[in-house]
């Protein structure tokens, strides 16, 4: 299953990479039961880095992910910026002691997947 998150974020300039400033974000959810758990996760990670949640940013962050099986989930983030697109670097997450994706391991993966999105989310 195919999963598509979609958000859009205010970026920051190079300099302001650790600012306290909110940046607003839109994120949609759509997926079904395989999304929301990663987008849960990549919501609360947003809001604890400063950002907002808002209907009109000027960026757009958008999460791709597969489930190949319940106990696994690629992903990436790509980010769109005034109609131009950065294709972010996928990332696994897999765990072999149980059939689920643990919350706080979700948690984790929704954080390293923005901190791959570029210094402004980092």
């Amino acid at each position: 299953m195919i999963l598509t998150v979609a958000g859009l974020l205010s970026a920051l300039a190079a300099g302001e990479a650790g600012a306290a400033t909110s940046h607003p974000v839109r994120l949609e959810c759509r997926g079904g039961a395989v999304a929301e758990p990663l987008c849960a996760a990549l919501r609360a990670e947003l809001l604890r880095r400063g950002h907002s949640l808002a209907e009109d940013a000027p960026l757009r962050l958008v999460l791709w992910a597969e489930a190949p099986d319940p106990s696994a989930l690629v992903a990436r983030l790509d980010l769109e910026d005034d109609g131009q697109w950065r294709q972010g670097e996928p990332g696994t997450l897999a765990v072999i002691d149980r059939r689920v994706l643990p919350g706080r391991q979700l948690q984790d993966f929704a954080a390293a997947l923005l901190d791959r999105a570029g210094p402004g989310f980092q």
